[in-house]
């Protein structure tokens, strides 16, 4: 997938604020994406950064999905993570969105360096957050370096993601994040058990819709799934909403 014309071509059909007539994606862009990251918060995401970054040892990370494109890289976490990370205008949104819609429970399917979890709990310190990682070395990592941030309440969870819906009680969350393996394949199975832990306010959030044309042959299917009321597409990020009273509304949103 070439992603500069892919980019171009999301440009070319992305409504702005203007130009929506829904009154959530109206809001979504209105409000929820005005939202400011306060500045102590900000400071915290660059100790975090900085923590992992000055980290100088080498590891063998053995990552469970394909979001790294590589199943085993023996790396340093900063020439790891460059690739590996939720960033810039992307982590800023996850915060925002944590920040606006106040999720009381979150699911994270994809742990990775904690970068995800780490703005939903600054975006929001109350909500209880499980996040669930198949790679041993990263979990170790996030188990060490969130032992500098206490004021959150992250449950870190290792097990592949089958395990972990096996395992866990069926608890319904407000807002599921699924960045895991970027597999169609993949994609389709965790969404399956994630709608099984969604009630019909919860926010789906499914990362890398673009990572490949497989990825996002994917997320067209998706689009045109009924179930699924409410589809906004972000360009790299989706957003899923069941919603079973509203009719069925697809959005392409400049980001």
């Amino acid at each position: 997938m070439n992603i500069i014309c892919e980019y171009i071509k999301y440009i070319a059909k992305a409504k702005g604020r203007y130009q929506i007539h829904s009154p959530f994606v109206y809001e979504l862009v209105d409000v929820c994406f005005s939202q400011k990251v306060a500045k102590k918060d900000k400071k915290t995401l660059a100790r975090f950064t900085s923590t992992l970054y000055n980290d100088k040892n080498n590891y063998e990370f053995d990552t469970q999905g394909a979001g790294s494109k590589r199943k085993k890289t023996f790396a340093q976490i900063k020439q790891y993570a460059t690739n590996a990370r939720t960033k810039g205008k992307y982590w800023t949104l996850l915060y925002k969105i944590s920040t606006h819609y106040k999720p009381t429970r979150i699911l994270e399917l994809g742990t990775n360096f904690g970068f995800g979890s780490l703005a939903f709990s600054l975006g929001h310190p109350s909500a209880e957050i499980d996040t669930v990682e198949g790679s041993n070395i990263l979990y170790e990592i996030n188990q060490k370096n969130f032992k500098n941030f206490s004021n959150h309440k992250i449950e870190f969870h290792r097990n592949t993601f089958d395990t972990f819906f096996d395992t866990k009680p069926q608890t319904k969350y407000d807002l599921i994040f699924i960045d895991g393996d970027h597999t169609s394949e993949k994609l389709f199975k965790h969404l399956e058990k994630a709608i099984e832990y969604a009630h019909n306010e919860t926010l789906i959030l499914i990362d890398d819709i673009r990572w490949s044309g497989d990825m996002y042959d994917a997320w067209e299917q998706i689009t045109a799934d009924k179930r699924f009321n409410l589809t906004i597409d972000l360009f790299k990020l989706g957003i899923i909403l069941l919603k079973d009273n509203k009719e069925k509304e697809h959005f392409i949103i400049r980001y």
